[in-house]
């Protein structure tokens, strides 16, 4: 929306959270019809996300099941690369994951599925840091 700073700010605080606008609807409507599309993105994501997971595997850590587009990775708090600072350490790397202390799981990551290229990357950071 291009108005000025007033009218924005009352519209901002009548809209609902969240909101998006009718453009980004219908792409996303557009997107979900394209059954096609849709199943090659879930084969490719399925096939990184395990690709991803053996390795973590080979590197000692235990990954939880998923059949989504994200992992939860959990780390021995009794050892020196806990949760917390492999966060800290891909984050120096500009690799962003989610710690899960909010959810009460302190020993873990949430990993977002990218592309194969991103995840070995990402493999390879754990893997120097461990």
């Amino acid at each position: 929306m291009y108005a000025p700073a007033d009218v924005v700010d009352t519209v901002n605080r009548i809209r609902p959270p969240n909101s998006i606008t009718s453009q980004s609807m219908a792409a996303a409507q557009a997107a979900v019809g394209d059954t096609e599309h849709l199943d090659a993105v879930v084969t490719e994501v399925n096939r990184t996300r395990e690709a991803f997971c053996a390795r973590a595997r080979t590197l000692g850590l235990s990954v939880s099941p998923s059949a989504g587009n994200f992992v939860l990775v959990h780390f021995d708090r009794n050892v020196q690369q806990s949760a917390s600072r492999v966060y800290a350490g891909l984050l120096e790397q500009g690799i962003v994951v989610r710690p899960m202390n909010a959810y009460n799981l302190p020993d873990s990551v949430r990993i977002t599925i990218g592309s194969a290229e991103e995840m070995d990357t990402l493999a390879d950071e754990l893997r120097h840091l461990l």
